[in-house]
Order: C-alpha cells, then sequence, then structure tokens
C-alpha cells in the first residue's frame, strides 16, 4: 500500500472555495479582488469569511458581468498558463473547485466523526 502523504493542516481549513468565488465575477470584469489573509482558525472566523464572500458576490451588478461568457480569461500558474473564455472558466474551473472543496470539506468531517448525512451535503431540496 502506498505511503499516505502528511497533509498539511493549514492547507486543509483554507477556504479555497471562498476565494474562487470571489475571484469568478472579478475575473469577468467586476471590482477588485477581495483580498483574504487566510488566517481564519476558528468557526467563527470562518462563518464570518463566508458572510464577506456573500456580501462581495451580492455587491456585483449584472450590468458589470455584460458579455462576460465570451470574454478571454487568462491564469498563470507555476506550470502553465490556462486560457478561458467567462463561460468556459465558470464551467470549467470555477465549479469543479468549488464542489471538490466542498465535497473533501464534507469528507474530511465525516472522517473525524461529525455526524453529517447526505441530506446536510445536499441541503434542502
Amino acid at each position: 500500500m502506498p505511503r499516505r502523504k502528511n497533509l498539511n493542516r493549514r492547507y486543509l481549513r483554507r477556504p479555497a472555495c471562498f476565494r474562487t468565488c470571489s475571484r469568478l465575477p472579478v475575473r469577468c470584469r467586476s471590482p477588485a479582488i477581495p483580498k483574504h489573509e487566510d488566517t481564519e482558525t476558528t468557526l467563527a472566523e470562518l462563518k464570518q469569511r463566508i458572510a464577506k464572500t456573500v456580501d462581495f458576490l451580492q455587491s456585483v451588478k449584472a450590468s458589470q458581468l455584460e458579455g462576460a461568457e465570451s470574454r478571454p480569461i487568462e491564469i498563470k500558474t507555476p506550470n502553465r498558463t490556462l486560457n478561458f473564455t467567462g463561460l468556459s472558466y465558470l464551467n470549467q474551473f470555477v465549479l469543479p473547485n468549488f464542489y471538490f472543496h466542498e465535497s473533501i470539506s464534507y469528507a474530511i468531517l465525516r472522517h473525524n466523526g461529525v455526524e453529517v448525512g447526505k441530506s446536510d451535503y445536499l441541503g434542502a431540496m
């Protein structure tokens, strides 16, 4: 059996999905990307961070995103450059990244004994 890597605990609590969500309207032409220091260590601080992200997303006006679906978006990483249109960025990068982090958070909670089930993951339907 392959040896497991020692996971960096700070990385596990980093709210990457918050960053991804707040960058979507920015990369599709809206205000500057909100800066977050990733220093949250308590549930209350994470809830505050979520509230700030939601407030930012609600502040973006529809008019700021007109034509965003076809706007070119370039993301440079240390290894390569990713090119998208606004729509492909949403569908191929933002949503998969968000759901990956959401599902991994759910799995970590379950692994650590938190009694959450499918209805907690899916929410009200």
